[in-house]
């Protein structure tokens, strides 16, 4: 067994405690930035789950990102999806007892995992409307 060296350990104690002011700082910033846009805004107490949705488009978009270890500033796991938002005018009666069918925004999933909170978050409404159109175009040509 290797000996207890304590500077390795504060090193690891100051490494996991930079990651979850950074953790927490990003979720700050998209409160402060986007806390308009966005609906609800959950995270655990690490800040090492992060949920929230988006309801400012033509559908709710759930938000939920997940990290692994304490000393990750990114994520882990990322999880998009489109719900699509039921309108009066579009809805036959049939359709209104099918459950509406999520899909995912591999995008966002992999802009979540590969920036920032904040600039990913910015990535995400940036190219909602085209990938909402192109997810929509796609479910009626079926």
């Amino acid at each position: 067994m290797a000996p207890f060296s304590l500077q390795r350990f504060i090193d690891h104690l100051e490494e996991i405690l930079q990651s979850y002011i950074d953790r927490r700082e990003q979720v700050r910033l998209i409160k402060e930035l986007y806390g308009n846009q966005i609906g609800e805004l959950f995270y655990s107490l690490p800040y090492t789950l992060i949920e929230f949705t988006l309801e400012d488009f033509e559908c709710k978009v759930t938000v939920s990102i997940r990290y692994s270890d304490l000393i990750l500033t990114l994520p882990s796991q990322a999880r998009v999806l489109a719900w699509p938002l039921r309108s009066a005018k579009r809805i036959s009666a049939a359709d209104r007892r099918a459950q509406p069918v999520p899909s995912r925004l591999s995008y966002a999933e992999n802009a979540l995992k590969t920036l920032s909170l904040p600039e990913a978050y910015a990535e995400i409404v940036l190219e909602l409307p085209r990938a909402l159109k192109q997810m929509f175009y796609s479910q009626e040509s079926d």
